[in-house]
């Protein structure tokens, strides 16, 4: 199974979803989730059925921002606990696997506001016990001095998986001296959730339209010798 992560930052026009059917053929996801779609819930429904998927659950954009969408396949079941403009927490039931749970993560973005994203993260934890895995962009680095992100992770058992390919997931655009390129896009899982997925690794992907990078959980990794993982 293979779970799509991207800020796809608006899907407005025309070229962003040919971007995004490219993608969706190119990896099959089963289930696939997006930030920033700058749509309604009823602006989505039409673009669930061009991607071909089964299913979609949509928190509407506000005033053009932000927006929400979770994707899925029929040869999944998924089960709504809850969601915000920041987060869509469901459980997902399958036929070849134990129960898990996933939440998508759209983090804030403002500084003053980060300490809500780590709040709803410690939430979410004490909701339930299942076997967990969260991705998306949380607007924050893993570094050092970040605390507060260091700290919420640890609180819920959440470990980061690493990563195959470009280091950074998102860049500013400015020329020169102004160019700044981060990892804020990531997946995180408990300990429970990788003896379920033992061979599950993540890629950063490329695409031609927005400024952060598709990140693609492959949870059936074909059988290969394991390619180094990054960190932070």
């Amino acid at each position: 199974m293979i779970v799509l992560s991207w800020n796809c930052r608006g899907l407005g026009n025309r070229r962003a979803v040919e971007v995004l059917s490219e993608l969706v053929r190119k990896k099959t996801p089963t289930i696939l989730f997006l930030m920033e779609t700058k749509l309604t819930d009823r602006q989505m429904k039409p673009i669930k059925t061009e991607q071909g998927f089964y299913c979609l659950l949509a928190v509407s954009c506000n005033d053009r921002r932000g927006g929400l969408a979770l994707l899925w396949k029929e040869e999944v079941t998924v089960d709504t606990q809850t969601y915000s403009p920041n987060h869509i927490d469901v459980i997902v039931h399958t036929q070849t696997s134990p129960t898990w749970r996933l939440t998508g993560i759209y983090g804030h973005s403002v500084e003053e506001h980060k300490i809500e994203t780590w709040r709803l993260m410690r939430h979410l934890h004490a909701r339930a016990s299942l076997p967990w895995v969260c991705l998306g962009d949380f607007n924050e680095l893993l570094a050092s001095d970040e605390k507060n992100f260091r700290n919420t992770l640890l609180h819920c058992g959440l470990v980061d998986m690493g990563f195959s390919g470009y280091r950074f997931t998102w860049r500013n655009g400015r020329p020169g001296a102004g160019f700044v390129e981060e990892r804020l896009d990531r997946v995180v899982a408990t300990t429970d959730w990788c003896e379920i997925f033992p061979r599950a690794k993540v890629s950063h992907l490329s695409v031609s339209y927005s400024d952060h990078v598709p990140i693609m959980l492959d949870m059936t990794p074909p059988t290969q010798p394991r390619r180094r993982r990054h960190k932070i």
